[in-house]
């Protein structure tokens, strides 16, 4: 076996021979004063967003403002239409998707939201 100093790793071959390997550089294995694991630049930094307790609140008040959003309901169907128009606005690429639900009793149909991209390239409500 090689010194860790070395970085190299010993690795079975099918053969049943043990040949070390060395990577390419000390940063595909770890942190260095030579290669940090931080971003180097301000392009690598993801940007900081800033959550608004205001405008959360506003989307929670319209929410419960439509009542009680029992499955099937039209008020569940008007939050659905809700959440995805705002969803839109903010940028971001969402439908709605129906899907076949198993309850106690029976199958049921339903509907969700898909979003088709991780997070929006704006501030939500910018």
């Amino acid at each position: 076996m090689t010194s860790a100093s070395t970085n190299t790793a010993p690795i079975a071959s099918t053969s049943g021979t043990v040949a070390p390997i060395t990577p390419a550089s000390d940063a595909a294995i770890a942190p260095t004063s030579e290669a940090p694991l931080a971003p180097t630049s301000g392009a690598q930094v993801a940007p900081t967003r800033v959550f608004d307790s205001a405008r959360a609140f506003e989307h929670l008040r319209r929410q419960v403002a439509l009542g009680p959003r029992p499955s099937g309901t039209t008020a569940i169907a008007d939050t659905r239409r809700y959440i995805l128009e705002q969803l839109k606005a903010s940028g971001i690429d969402a439908r709605e998707q129906a899907f076949i639900g198993m309850t106690p009793l029976q199958l049921e149909m339903g509907r969700h939201l898909r979003i088709e991209q991780p997070y929006a390239t704006t501030p939500l409500g910018g």
